[in-house]
Parts: structure tokens; C-alpha cells; sequence
């Protein structure tokens, strides 16, 4: 019963900045270059430092990692 809250608790905390992440806007682009978004310069972040999502969930590796930079 107390995983079952819990599961549903986390799904309703995770469910609203999973939308932020995949929102996507209306209308046209402007021209040139398009912007970066968050979870590219993130995503090019972590290739240049070789973190792997194995490193973002280990908590307490993670922050050493972040220090370390």
C-alpha cells in the first residue's frame, strides 16, 4: 500500500517536467541558427566530461563529479 502512494506520488511530481521537457512551441521559427536548448548544452556538457547516466544517479558520485569541474 505505502509503494503504491509513493509510486503515485513520484509519477504526479514527474509528470509535469516531463511536459516541460517535450513541450514543443507553435508557430515559426525566426531565422538563422536555431537556439540551443537546456538538454543539448547539457547533453554536450556530460559528453565532454564523459559522464554517463549511470554517474546522474548515483547521487553522491554525481556531486564529486560537478565538484571536481
Amino acid at each position: 500500500m505505502l509503494v503504491q502512494i509513493l509510486t503515485v506520488d513520484f509519477i504526479a511530481l514527474i509528470r509535469p517536467l516531463k511536459k516541460c521537457m517535450e513541450y514543443e512551441l507553435e508557430g515559426t521559427r525566426p531565422r538563422g541558427r536555431p537556439k540551443r536548448t537546456w538538454r543539448e548544452v547539457v547533453e554536450k556538457d556530460c559528453q565532454a566530461h564523459k559522464f554517463d547516466k549511470e554517474d546522474a544517479i548515483d547521487r553522491s558520485r554525481w556531486r564529486k563529479l560537478i565538484k571536481d569541474v
